[in-house]
């Protein structure tokens, strides 16, 4: 009769799940590195990453003038978080606004 194979038990193979993720990193920024060295770094901007920023900024642009009134709103908050006063007030909207979810 011929021996089973088993795998390793799992203890062992977690035991190397950080020098595999490290290996993958370490050859993730070796290919980079060899990418720039053969491209050459302008020629890399202009090809790879200029669209690439083109692309993300109408949509982040829009993003930004978007979320203007929230960011209003945060900077309102912190400004009254500033004073004895302005604490108390936010964290007592604050357990208000936890006991309204944990009663849901």
């Amino acid at each position: 009769m011929a021996k089973q194979r088993t795998h390793a038990p799992t203890p062992y193979r977690r035991k190397h799940v950080p020098v595999r993720a490290a290996a993958l990193v370490i050859g993730v920024v070796g290919l980079a590195a060899l990418a720039m060295a053969i491209a050459g770094p302008r020629r890399l901007r202009v090809a790879a990453l200029a669209p690439v920023g083109d692309a993300v900024s109408d949509q982040a642009e829009k993003l930004w003038l978007e979320s203007r009134p929230l960011r209003v709103q945060l900077g309102r908050l912190i400004q009254e978080a500033t004073s004895e006063s302005g604490r108390e007030k936010l964290v007592r909207s604050l357990q208000s606004w936890i006991g309204h979810f944990k009663a849901t």
